[in-house]
């Protein structure tokens, strides 16, 4: 019989795709539900509330997803509707082969939603954080396994309350073909994680207040539960699916499916908790940990705040292109020197300090983001160009390409 260690190992190689069938991408993004005049956020909870309006727009979905009688997501076929811990409205659109597609899905899925909410004189609304409300004024929904996360996080670090009620984002997820394409998609996904998360940065309040440090959804998870969040920190170089599954493993459960007692508390780690794993306690156990870039069946890269669709429209198309072409964007990093996880602690730090005029991996900021938008424009279709277009891009990364001529119209 194999391991614990053994069956994840084994999990990630059954998530390898054949490179002949085509880079998909999937994406989630995040929502707060808010009222249209004061921007405050609506509760899960009452006639009005958020579980009142999945109800409402049920009846436009193949499948209900309940906990103890109570409406928390939905499903069709070309998206999930799932709650975040604060009633976070998210959608996660199944990876498709085109940013087109992408776009024409979660039209469909905003027209529907904004006919819906009008009546409430509510309003979808994406931002990093909060736009008004505070977190202590915030209920969770009625889900156990947040309200364990709670009780934990609230005994832990100093933002565990912040990063469940307050924070929303943006995610990618990526196919990888084999051991080696995971760590060099994993590695290059680390690299350029400070970059993505300045140029895309949405998070101008924080706790009712202006916010003026950079990517501060990071420092917020930063600062969650080191144990779940940071992996490949002591070696950059070896990364691969046997030192993914230590990491994972190690870190306290937090939450434990049983079979007997239903969900329970659990400090242990999953490697002492479980002398063998199914699918389904697999799928639980990688969801409990936090790292900006995560491995399931395919690789989540995680630090992008929640941004405004059209603004998404060119992160996702950047990223897969960036991604489809990573043997150039490695190549260009290892040009630069970049082996060390403590460079990319670095950058942050310097990007805080120095905003675009920042130096970062050994050369100037505004260069590096040139370079990398030129990779990621090559490698995607032709169709999917115009999201890499000044309409598109976020206003930091306009300042900063058109300050360097990089931008193409």
């Amino acid at each position: 019989m194999q391991t614990v260690k053994g069956q994840l190992i084994q999990y990630f190689i059954d998530g390898e795709k054949k490179k002949e069938d085509g880079f998909l991408l999937g994406i989630e993004l995040e929502h707060f539900i808010v009222h249209k005049d004061t921007k405050r956020a609506v509760s899960y909870y009452g006639d009005r509330g958020v579980e009142a309006i999945l109800k409402e727009l049920s009846v436009y979905y193949n499948n209900n997803l309940y906990e103890k009688g109570h409406l928390i997501g939905m499903v069709n076929e070309e998206y999930y509707i799932t709650l975040e811990p604060a009633a976070q409205i998210e959608i996660s659109i199944l990876p498709q082969k085109n940013i087109v597609e992408i776009e024409k899905i979660y039209n469909g899925f905003k027209a529907l939603w904004e006919t819906v909410l009008e009546k409430y004189n509510y309003q979808l609304m994406t931002l990093g954080y909060q736009p008004i409300s505070k977190v202590d004024d915030l209920d969770l929904i009625p889900k156990e396994r947040y309200k364990l996360m709670d009780f934990h996080f609230s005994n832990i670090g100093q933002y565990g309350r912040q990063m469940m009620r307050g924070t929303a984002s943006t995610q990618v997820s990526i196919d990888y073909f084999s051991q080696e394409d995971f760590s060099k998609k994993y590695k290059l996904a680390y690299i350029l994680s400070p970059i993505m998360m300045f140029l895309y940065d949405e998070l101008p309040i924080y706790e009712g207040k202006k916010n003026e440090t950079p990517m501060y959804r990071e420092h917020i998870w930063k600062h969650v539960d080191s144990e779940r969040i940071e992996v490949f920190k002591d070696d950059f170089v070896n990364i691969d699916y046997d030192r993914y599954a230590d990491f994972v493993l190690q870190a306290p459960m937090i939450v434990r499916p049983d079979k007997n007692k239903g969900i329970c508390y659990e400090q242990r780690g999953a490697g002492e908790c479980y002398s063998s794993v199914d699918k389904k306690e697999i799928e639980h156990i990688l969801s409990m940990v936090f790292p900006m870039v995560r491995l399931k069946h395919f690789i989540e890269v995680r630090y992008g705040d929640s941004m405004e669709f059209q603004t998404a429209l060119s992160y996702f198309t950047w990223i897969k292109g960036l991604f489809i072409g990573v043997d150039e964007g490695l190549s260009f990093f290892e040009s630069l020197q970049v082996k060390k996880y403590k460079q990319i602690s670095e950058a942050f730090a310097e990007l805080r300090r120095k905003r675009e005029n920042a130096f970062i991996y050994g050369m100037e900021f505004s260069k590096i983001v040139s370079k990398i938008y030129k990779i990621g424009k090559k490698y995607i279709e032709k169709e999917e160009k115009k999201y890499l277009s000044l309409p598109y891009l976020s206003r930091t990364t306009k300042m900063i390409l058109d300050s360097e001529r990089g931008m193409e119209d």
